[in-house]
């Protein structure tokens, strides 16, 4: 640990509070040395609003830390029956256990709350008034004076809307003191600087065609937000800004704003929320999604617009401006160009030995996504500069991306570098066949709508449901597959991305012919990015792989970022992209191994929503620092008073 993280550890076993760290200064480790100092000995230590994910990854830290594994993290859960839980407790230990059951535990006196040593509050940013973590607070403090509660935090910015939110977290804490870290902090600063900076910062401009989508779909949002705000006079304005709709706390200012009048909020308005956040999204999937799959997506938001059967649906007002149909032709031109567009003839014919399903009025573009040729050059760069540095020997190399999508896509674009078929005729393929299924299926619902028509009711057919709306298993669904598999293909992501933004379009999703066909398309892609091996075939052939010859594509998850850096160790880092908190890891990775010549690439779409996103997280984090620091020097004091009163304003 670097001095900062030792003094941020001290500080918060000497004294209770809520500690809150700028993200990538190493919350999670510190959290790990806390629970490590209460394994041992007889203490009854309790850690809640921690996930199943993070608990594996603190017990995999405590075992390399050399903790015996009687005196490891256990975590309680649902499936624990009561009686072993109150067991447990009596044996002593630190535990993991969800809010609701320990609830349950301390209101049926399952557990010696007298006996409890401390509560470590994981996430304190989600801890709000009249919570199920405040409830068990409340509880411990009124039987148990003397533990410890001891939250921490790496979101700033959860502090930064609303009213007095600090204060507000804090009383629900029943705490009094925070400790503040923010990167700008003198020992940070200075335990940070002394690693040496290599990084390249690579400024990769956006394409024609990308740059006219993303202009209008940001004046559809701009659009979209003036709608809103006709709609809904009583809101807070300030709030509801462009440059706020490009991040995901958006969608909760959003709903925190209007949750108490939703019952009055019309189903025009609704709706306009929804189409935010799709908006939003679109504007992200533009930089990290392929053409082909960003206009498939596309085309997915148009067919949930789309009547089916003369059934009405909400469609989304943006798809009618002039900016919303410029957006959407623009998005197609980069995949295929159809007779009438300017600018067909100067695009070559398709080869139809190779693409026999498309029509011979379309011709295919097929653009490439502009940072994957700058990663190609990356690469080329980094395997000369390696091999001359070490007399022919590489240097391990670790990619990072935002998603999982991203992992899939760029592992196959590396592994076909060589290959003389582009990586985009695969997924053009598949998206041509989608459209014939699609095609297909809005025949064939049009066909049964006539025969029904044509038909008349019996009362045998009264009690059936519809054909359309018939649930069953499809080979790909959760329900059918064998067992869980944490890792998601191309496919199964982009299907996920699908079906949430239908739930914002309020798009019934149980209709699963639709929803069936909606995906043919993006199905046949497992097999292009899952291989499926069996032992046999994996057994005879496995071998060590050298570090030196490694490339790894890791997404951004600040927990494992830190392990990842460990295990990998790479000398050359491509951040594919931006991430202020994976920044401050790498810094905090230099700093730890001084002897490591890391070197890092920083790519980022130059004038782009994803560039004001990055600048804009940092400004505000700095801006959330600012006030909290200001908040925390008011001296807003308010005490537990370690009475049944609950919290007391001492001021």
């Amino acid at each position: 640990m670097l001095e900062f993280q030792k003094q941020i550890l001290t500080e918060i076993v000497t004294e209770d509070g809520l500690l809150i760290v700028s993200p990538g200064l190493g919350l999670f480790q510190v959290l790990c040395s806390l629970v490590q100092i209460y394994t041992g000995g007889n203490h009854l230590v309790l850690l809640i609003n921690s996930t199943k994910e993070q608990d594996e990854l603190i017990q995999e830290q405590l075992i390399a830390n050399g903790v015996a594994h009687q005196h490891l993290l256990r975590r309680i859960e649902y499936n624990t029956p009561a009686e072993k839980r109150s067991s447990m407790y009596r044996e002593s230990g630190v535990f993991s256990i969800t809010s609701r059951i320990l609830a349950v535990d301390m209101l049926l006196n399952r557990i010696p709350i007298a006996l409890i040593n401390g509560m470590i509050v994981h996430h304190a940013h989600r801890v709000k008034p009249n919570s199920m973590e405040e409830l068990i607070l409340r509880v411990y403090r009124e039987h148990n004076k003397e533990g410890f509660i001891k939250a921490f935090t790496d979101r700033p910015d959860a502090f930064s809307t609303g009213f007095a939110p600090l204060q507000n977290v804090m009383k629900s804490l029943f705490l009094r003191k925070v400790h503040l870290w923010p990167r700008f902090q003198v020992l940070v600063s200075d335990n940070l600087s002394t690693s040496d900076s290599n990084i390249v910062e690579l400024r990769q401009p956006m394409t024609e065609s990308m740059d006219i989508i993303q202009q209008n779909l940001v004046q559809c949002m701009e659009e979209t937000l003036q709608e809103l705000r006709r709609a809904n006079p009583t809101i807070d304005l300030e709030e509801f800004t462009i440059e706020n709709s490009f991040f995901k706390s958006f969608d909760t200012l959003v709903r925190r704003q209007l949750d108490p009048i939703w019952h009055r909020v019309s189903s025009a308005s609704k709706q306009l929320v929804g189409d935010l956040k799709v908006l939003r999204q679109l504007l992200g999937y533009l930089t990290t999604y392929d053409c082909v799959s960003f206009y498939s997506f596309i085309e997915t938001i148009i067919a949930a617009n789309t009547s089916v059967n003369g059934k009405q649906v909400k469609q989304s007002q943006w798809l009618f401006l002039e900016a919303g149909s410029k957006a959407i032709s623009t998005a197609r031109k980069r995949v295929y160009v159809k007779q009438g567009d300017s600018e067909y003839d100067d695009i070559p014919d398709n080869d139809t030995a190779v693409y026999p399903e498309i029509p011979s009025h379309i011709k295919l573009v097929l653009e490439e996504q502009p940072k994957w040729a700058l990663l190609k050059s990356i690469l080329k760069e980094i395997e000369t500069e390696s091999i001359g540095l070490n007399k022919g020997q590489g240097e391990p190399v670790l990619i990072m991306v935002s998603e999982r999508r991203t992992c899939a896509q760029l592992k196959d674009y590396i592994t076909r570098f060589q290959q003389e078929a582009p990586f985009l005729d695969k997924i053009a393929h598949h998206f041509f066949r989608w459209r014939v299924s699609i095609h297909k299926m809005q025949t064939h619902q049009v066909e049964q709508s006539k025969a029904a028509s044509a038909q008349p009711s019996t009362t045998m057919m009264r009690g059936r449901a519809p054909p359309n709306k018939r649930r069953r298993v499809r080979g790909g669904s959760t329900t059918a597959a064998s067992g869980p598999d944490r890792s998601h293909t191309l496919a199964e992501t982009f299907k996920d991305d699908v079906i949430d933004n239908l739930s914002a379009l309020d798009v019934d999703t149980d209709n699963d012919d639709q929803e069936e066909v909606l995906f043919q398309g993006v199905g046949p892609l497992t097999d292009a990015y899952e291989i499926k091996t069996s032992g046999d075939d994996i057994l005879p052939t496995f071998e060590e792989i050298p570090n030196t010859s490694i490339i790894t594509i890791q997404c951004f998850e600040d927990d494992i970022n830190n392990q990842v850096l460990e295990d990998t160790q790479p000398r050359y880092i491509v951040m594919f992209d931006p991430n202020p908190a994976f920044v401050r890891q790498v810094e905090v990775y230099r700093a730890l191994h001084p002897s490591i010549d890391i070197k890092v690439y920083f790519m980022l779409y130059e004038n782009s929503v994803e560039e004001q996103n990055y600048l804009s997280l940092i400004r505000k984090e700095k801006e959330s620092f600012e006030r909290l620091i200001h908040e925390k020097s008011a001296n807003y004091g308010y005490s537990t008073s370690r009475t049944t009163q609950g919290t007391r304003r001492t001021d």
